[in-house]
């Protein structure tokens, strides 16, 4: 079945588009707490 392969690239983009907003979140409070400590 060649449409069995279609749904895992929309979940990794997904995941991935999680991980980026992860990972901008944590740099922004990350940025935030710096510029707190000063």
């Amino acid at each position: 079945n060649p449409a069995a392969g279609r749904p895992s690239l929309p979940t990794r983009r997904c995941c991935a588009g999680i991980r980026t907003l992860r990972t901008e979140q944590g740099a922004w409070q990350h940025g935030r707490l710096l510029q707190g400590r000063m």
